[in-house]
């Protein structure tokens, strides 16, 4: 039998998977290893050489971008085309339980016309749910009785279970669901009713790493307990959403699930150089439970990974910056603003390099997520400043006045900004005035509760106006807002899954105003150190102005936001102790896949940086490099810059498969000056005096 010209643009890996005749078939696909041709060329072989109904295939994956991806492959006249590929199903699990209940609506909970809650709609419903069910969910509601101890007995996972039924029951009162319902009903109509997915005969799940236990029981079911075929493609070693309960070990227990499951490799490496691929492999390696796989690649060797050493965490984005500058300078054309990404483990590292790139008129954007000072938190603590620097100014009261909760309603603030502005009185005079019962508030009703907390407030003015007064430092002044009004409890409470990145977003905040503090000019202190410090805060880096730059952006992603995209070079920065891992991570071993996902991402240059010290609250603290690079071999990495010459930027080419011409221009730099004497003696120093600290800790 002649193999379709399909066929033909795969390698012998992607070949085998693709026309395997296994019931249960698992594709290990590592990255850059072409996972998403192998899905795609299969199904296009199940439909033209096997005789597949189109209509009987369900393909899942994790995200719309991923499905769509997926359908636009399929539609090309190469795989299936329009016509044959428009029974398919393409999509992610919720669009597909989604799908599923529309149409079968009348053998759930659910009524016709039911509607999808999004997260902000979730929100305020669970909002309402807890206001009304108060007085029954505290803890100490019940009074200590004489002689006996005070009860208690209603645990904080009994408030959890009653609020959680009542937001449910408020759900189908509405005639609503919520994502994670989505796959709940859809779990319960595929096990009420599995005839409804009948006539699919084959299923094959995406990205299988990530599946969490709800969406392989829903794979369980689609495949009727195995009676239908199953192929699944993904990679152990991309298992980084442990999080959000993903589960790499799906792939043993589908083995256990699904007999006689066929394992095929993908080992073939497109995407980045032998150096790159090799010193990643390196990292991942590090987890002992790990089963051995090994990737290559048939790209040139290219050059060490550059591991990188600065002073600091603005030295680190001031080194960054630089070098972005000369690849752009040596690299004659080859690679643009849109090809270089530097990737972070946390937000909170943005905002170094947010300053820098803006600074040496760079055009960057931050990927799935705003700029830094556009963070809720980050803009909280700055109205509280900015209202304390300006009293009359309405949108920071607004904000701040909630924040924490104070027993203030919309009509009541409404309310004192009418009454501020009829009395001609700033916001905090009103604001007094309440508190102290004048005549013209006699009108205005506050709870005694909300009186005391606006004492409190105007009492925090109090401090911090004689703060500015006696010429405080306005780093220290944002910190004592932010103890005074208790804002990590707040956040701890408002916002239990990522507390820890927004606090650590408010200490950064901190950090750049101690900064700005230590540029300012002797005379310049107090109140006007306040102003300039808003001032540099609200003209700081707008990335809008770069849309239309005509050589893209640079992209600032997490490292988990990165995951499935490439760019020719790669920083990643902040690769240290306590932000890799994260210090309160309870999986070592997931944070080396991450570092790994982040590492292959680098098609050409990869870039490792790390800051001798870091200052935290003003704090200086030394830093050591990560565990996971630590010992990485020699033969993998360089302490200095990638060398640029006719040379590489003909091996550059040859990886991104552009085609390219030397012109006369004498482009050459051998990358060993980029660092200054003093940087790299003061490197020297620095290893010398962690490396026995540095081994106490692995060892």
């Amino acid at each position: 039998m002649t193999n379709p010209d399909y066929l033909d643009k795969l390698n012998d890996y992607q070949k085998e998977a693709v026309v395997s005749d296994a019931k249960y078939l698992q594709i290990l696909a590592g990255p850059g290893s072409g996972k998403t041709r192998a899905l795609t060329t299969r199904v296009a072989w199940m439909v033209k050489e096997n005789n597949v109904d189109p209509s009987s295939l369900v393909v899942v994956t994790f995200t719309n971008k991923a499905a769509k991806e997926m359908k636009q492959r399929l539609e090309q006249p190469s795989l299936l085309g329009q016509e044959q590929s428009s029974p398919l199903s393409v999509s992610t699990f919720h669009a597909l339980c989604a799908q599923l209940l529309y149409r079968h609506v009348d053998l759930t909970l659910l009524e016709k016309n039911f509607v999808i809650a999004d997260a902000d709609r979730s929100k305020q419903l669970v909002k309402m749910v807890v206001k009304d069910l108060q007085p029954s969910l505290s803890l100490s509601s019940q009074r200590k009785k004489p002689g006996k101890v005070a009860p208690r007995e209603r645990k904080l996972t009994d408030i959890v279970s009653s609020t959680t039924s009542a937001y449910e029951e408020r759900l189908l009162a509405a005639n609503m669901t919520d994502f994670d319902g989505l796959l709940l009903h859809g779990r319960n109509l595929l096990k009420d009713h599995p005839d409804v997915v009948d006539h699919v005969e084959h299923v094959l799940v995406d990205e299988f790493q990530d599946t969490n236990s709800l969406q392989y029981e829903l794979v369980w079911l689609l495949t009727h307990g195995g009676d239908k075929s199953l192929t699944v493609v993904g990679d152990p070693d991309q298992s980084i959403f442990g999080w959000r309960y993903a589960n790499k070990g799906h792939f043993e227990k589908m083995k256990a699930d699904y007999e006689n499951t066929v394992v095929v490799h993908l080992k073939e490496n497109y995407r980045s150089t032998k150096s790159i691929l090799a010193g990643a492999g390196h990292v991942v390696a590090k987890d002992p439970k790990r089963l051995s796989r090994e990737l290559f690649t048939n790209n040139p060797d290219g050059c060490g990974i550059s591991v990188l050493k600065a002073k600091s965490e603005v030295h680190e984005a001031e080194l960054v910056t630089k070098e972005i500058g000369r690849i752009l300078e040596f690299s004659n054309g080859l690679v643009k603003f849109k090809d270089i990404a530097i990737l972070f483990r946390m937000t909170a590292l943005t905002f170094n390099f947010e300053r820098a790139l803006g600074r040496a008129n760079i055009p960057f954007v931050v990927v799935s997520g705003s700029r830094f000072l556009d963070r809720l938190e980050v803009k909280d603590l700055l109205a509280y400043l900015q209202f304390f620097y300006n009293p009359r100014d309405v949108t920071s009261f607004a904000r701040l006045i909630n924040v924490p909760k104070r027993g203030l309603g919309e009509v009541s603030i409404k309310k004192i900004q009418v009454m501020a502005t009829q009395q001609k009185w700033t916001l905090l005079a009103t604001l007094q005035n309440i508190v102290d019962a004048h005549p013209a508030t006699k009108n205005m009703r506050i709870m005694s509760k909300s009186v005391t907390e606006l004492v409190s407030l105007l009492a925090l003015h109090k401090k911090v106006q004689g703060m500015m007064d006696e010429k405080v430092q306005t780093g220290a002044i944002l910190q004592t807002i932010a103890h005074s009004i208790g804002y990590q409890d707040y956040l701890e409470t408002n916002y239990e899954e990522d507390h820890e990145t927004r606090w650590a977003n408010v200490e950064e905040l901190i950090t750049f105003a101690h900064r700005q503090d230590s540029l300012l000019v002797e005379d310049e202190s107090g109140i006007e150190a306040v102003g300039h410090f808003l001032e540099v805060a609200t003209l700081c880096g707008d990335s809008k102005e770069h849309d239309e730059a005509e050589e893209g952006r640079v992209s600032l992603v997490t490292m988990h936001a990165a995951k499935g995209l490439e760019w020719t070079c790669v920083f990643v920065v902040g690769c240290e102790e306590g932000i890799l891992p994260l210090p309160w991570t309870t999986d070592l071993e997931e944070e080396s896949r991450v570092l790994y996902v982040a590492m292959t991402r680098a098609k050409c240059f990869l870039y490792c940086t790390h800051s001798a010290q870091r200052r935290r609250w003003n704090t200086l603290e030394k830093n050591l490099i990560t565990r996971y690079l630590y010992d990485l071999p020699t033969a993998h990495c360089q302490k200095h810059t990638p060398a640029w010459n006719a040379n590489v930027r003909k091996w550059v080419a040859q990886v991104l498969q552009k085609p390219y011409e030397e012109n006369d221009l004498l482009l050459e730099d051998d990358g060993s000056g980029f660092l200054s004497n003093d940087d790299k003696i003061f490197a020297e120093i620095v290893d010398q005096i962690t490396v026995d600290l540095q081994k106490k800790l692995l060892y």
